[in-house]
């Protein structure tokens, strides 16, 4: 399963991230930006889109509010889980950020589902 984010008012199809959903909700924990009651969907209006790219600057510049995801690849008998670096958090937050700035200058919502 995965969440993508995405501009629904846009014609461009290629302006999307799609991350696992253990990753992007630990991506939306990160920026703060978490929705308790549904945590597979959400929506950052226009007007929202400031405050989500300074949460994103501040995830990306503060590298002890990031430690915490740094997970080791496990193994339980026939399952992997892959784990996470903090080189792939980074990957994930500068998509996102490259998002909501377009989103933030065509002036379209972003929703995550």
């Amino acid at each position: 399963m995965s969440i993508t984010f995405y501009c629904p008012d846009s014609l461009d199809d290629d302006v999307t991230c799609n991350f696992a959903n253990g990753n992007a909700l630990d991506v939306l924990r990160l920026i703060g930006k978490f929705n308790e009651d549904d945590p597979y969907y959400g929506e950052w209006d226009v007007d929202d889109l400031p405050s989500v790219q300074r949460s994103i600057m501040k995830a990306l510049n503060v590298d002890k509010q990031r430690a915490y995801l740094v997970r080791p690849q496990q193994t339980d008998r026939r399952v992997i889980y892959q784990g996470n670096t903090d080189k792939q958090t980074i990957g994930r937050l500068v998509a996102l950020q490259y998002l909501v700035a377009y989103a933030a200058k065509h002036r379209y919502k972003v929703v995550y589902s």
